[in-house]
């Protein structure tokens, strides 16, 4: 399936993709509630198995999130060549580990076993 081969700036291209984001972090938000009050509803106790994936549910929404707002931030602060400085929209991401990685800083194959921090 082809869409067309015109060149677009790369500001569009990346405003489109972070709305997309944004679209799946609110998707995934609703799936997030439905599924926490079926658990909650239950009359069984969650197990451990369970909690972790209810949380790691929510660290994706949130990864989702701050991907968007990430990409927004720099397809918005790119210059005519396409160039940006990454230290502001590292600002917009709440997620410590996320950022580490985005800026460099941090393997991309760290261990993504433990909770994120904040």
């Amino acid at each position: 399936m082809t869409h067309g081969s015109a060149k677009v700036p790369l500001r569009l291209a990346t405003e489109k993709v972070a709305a997309e984001m944004l679209t799946l972090e609110h998707s995934l938000e609703r799936i997030e509630h439905t599924v926490d009050k079926i658990l909650c509803g239950s009359a069984q106790k969650l197990d451990q198995e369970a909690l972790t994936a209810l949380q790691e549910i929510d660290l994706i929404r949130q990864t989702i999130n701050a991907l968007s707002k990430f990409l927004d931030k720099l397809s918005n602060d790119a210059d005519t060549a396409g160039l940006v400085h990454t230290s502001e929209a590292l600002e917009t991401v709440p997620l410590r580990d996320l950022a580490a990685r985005l800026a460099g800083t941090s393997s991309p194959t760290s261990d993504r076993s433990s909770p994120e921090l904040f």
